[in-house]
């Protein structure tokens, strides 16, 4: 028997939140400014302002922006693109940049660019090497005591998505939404609606291949222990124009502490013009240009993940559909003429249109929910006993013949209920739900 789902009495109220989609982060590595912080670092703010004034100097000696004569002049611009309107923020008095600087994340963004300053002005003053090299380390010091805050999205960037009330058992009882119409190329997503999933049994049959034994339970399994989905696993299904609300992990920190360490070590050998090895990360795509210099991606689909328990649900039940799917058409693996039974099953379809639906049902063993009128269409000649809790609560159950497979003609056939009518009789006299039993060519 399967579970009742008590969702799909008012499937309209089916809805996860996800946020609008942004180049940036809503979460931010970010702590107030204090008072102590800036006092402990005195000497750093001290020999920053110093280090304000020779840019200052350069800048009007060099024009904007800050770069090196000669063949180098690109490299300090692939370093710090300095904004305009901040360099006519900039006074005489020095760090005047800091005094509006409020929280750490701020002032963070400023350190780094001041890295960049040493490693420009150690390339044109090597006599005062290890001056610039002490302002880096007390930077690189100020630089360990990031903390991290998550904040939360604005309520306006939050979006109520609501799933469309086309739900589907799959045999295993687990609840499918296709997002879309299922098998269709354009009314909703490939990933998520299998019309990705046929394909693959399509193009196999067409050179009359199997279907290879695989399983999604391991990955179901690890979903439900760690109770979250990732987002690039729940795009493959929905492919929707938002983004997971941002969660702020230890891997997403790591990541990006990662990223910059990686950005850092090239820095170092950028002036020399040197090849380096960088190191590979999970999270990380190292990309280089034409003159070998690496640009860095985080693909934060990787690391964003949600534990919302409804968006679990709908990339669990479509890892179930897919199992399902295959499953049952690897009962063709061992004919000699899948693709000519493939259009077989396709051609029972009593609309063209709907030939997937159909499959889906009659050849698949899924089971069409219409919540609207409280009816499940089956083709399982089990279906009072596996959905007996839904005719207990008023449901009514309509069962349509199933497309079986006959192993010793190789041939696919429509089961007829005629001559099943003996069996149907005593299910449908022994039958005392509040819902109708509803059976093609037996009783409507």
């Amino acid at each position: 028997m399967y579970k009742y789902y008590k969702e799909l009495e008012n499937p309209e109220a089916y809805k996860i939140y996800l946020r609008e989609w942004r180049l940036s982060s809503n979460s931010r590595i970010t702590q107030d400014l204090s008072l102590e912080f800036v006092t402990k670092h005195y000497d750093l703010f001290y020999k920053l302002k110093e280090l304000d004034k020779l840019v200052l100097g350069h800048n009007e000696k060099f024009g904007y922006p800050l770069f090196m004569d000669g063949d180098k002049r690109g490299i300090l611009w692939e370093l710090y693109d300095y904004p305009k309107e901040l360099q006519e923020r900039r006074g005489e008095e020095g760090l005047e940049e800091i005094n509006l600087i409020t929280n750490t994340s701020e002032l963070f963004g400023k350190l780094y660019e001041y890295e960049v300053y040493c490693n420009y002005f150690m390339d044109l003053y090597p006599n005062l090497e290890n001056y610039f090299k002490d302002i880096k380390s007390l930077i690189q010091n100020a630089l360990k005591e990031s903390k991290v805050i998550i904040t939360i999205p604005p309520e306006n960037e939050i979006v109520e998505y609501r799933m469309p009330n086309a739900w589907f058992i799959t045999p295993s009882g687990f609840l499918y939404n296709p997002n879309g119409k299922v098998g269709d190329a354009y009314k909703g997503h490939k990933g998520g609606n299998l019309h990705a999933a046929y394909n693959y049994v399509e193009s196999l049959f067409e050179k009359n291949e199997p279907i290879p034994e695989t399983s999604s339970a391991e990955k179901i399994n690890l979903i439900m222990e760690r109770g979250y989905v990732l987002e690039y696993q729940f795009q493959s299904y929905a492919n929707l124009c938002y983004q997971f609300p941002s969660v702020l992990t230890k891997d997403i920190i790591n990541a990006l502490e990662y990223g910059r360490n990686i950005w850092k070590m090239e820095e170092e050998n950028r002036q020399s013009f040197k090849r380096i090895d960088l190191p590979n990360h999970k999270h990380l795509t190292i990309k280089t240009n034409s003159n070998q210099n690496p640009k860095i991606e985080i693909d934060f689909s990787k690391l964003s993940r949600s534990y919302q328990p409804k968006i679990l649900q709908l990339y669990i039940g479509l890892l179930q559909a897919i199992d399902s799917l295959h499953q049952s058409f690897r009962k063709l693996n061992a004919s000699n003429q899948k693709k000519e039974l493939l259009d077989k099953i396709y051609g029972f379809s009593w609309d063209s249109e709907e030939r997937y639906i159909n499959t889906l049902i009659r050849f698949n063993g899924f089971h069409k929910v219409e919540s609207s009128e409280r009816k499940i269409t089956t083709a399982s000649l089990n279906g009072v006993e596996l959905f007996k809790a839904y005719l207990e609560k008023g449901w009514d159950l309509y069962i349509v013949p199933p497309i079986m497979y006959d192993n010793h003609f190789d041939d696919v056939v429509e089961f007829d209920f005629l001559l099943a009518r003996e069996y149907f009789d005593k299910i449908l006299n022994r039958y005392q739900g509040k819902g109708r039993v509803l059976v093609r060519d037996i009783n409507c």
